[in-house]
């Protein structure tokens, strides 16, 4: 026996239900997923900034500003100059006396006073 449009029809909305509940599901977990992915990645930046604002003062600490600069040019808003991640990665220090560090999308912003 051939199925009519009816049929079809029919058997769509029998399904419909099922299938937008699953869609529905999808979505708000992939949506939970990207919103705590940022979440990470803004404390991945807070924990850099906290790295590159101390001065090296051993050989294991110059690694770790070379991870914490490296995590600070990924997440940055824009682009970082060149010369600013090789003075990050030989020492200089990021001053945050007087300054607040906002992260927002994952990046880390330092708002003067």
């Amino acid at each position: 026996m051939k199925k009519t449009t009816r049929d079809w029809l029919q058997s769509w909305r029998d399904f419909a239900p099922a299938i937008s509940t699953a869609l529905v599901g999808i979505l708000v977990a992939g949506m939970a997923y990207v919103s705590a992915m940022a979440a990470v990645r803004q404390q991945y930046v807070a924990l850099a900034i906290n790295i590159l604002s101390q001065s090296p003062k051993s050989e294991s600490d110059r690694e770790l500003r070379m991870w914490a600069t490296d995590v600070f040019v990924r997440f940055a808003p824009g682009t970082v100059p060149l010369s600013m991640v090789k003075s990050l990665r030989e020492g200089a220090v990021i001053p945050l006396s007087g300054h607040a560090v906002v992260t927002t999308r994952g990046s880390g912003t330092l708002i003067p006073p």
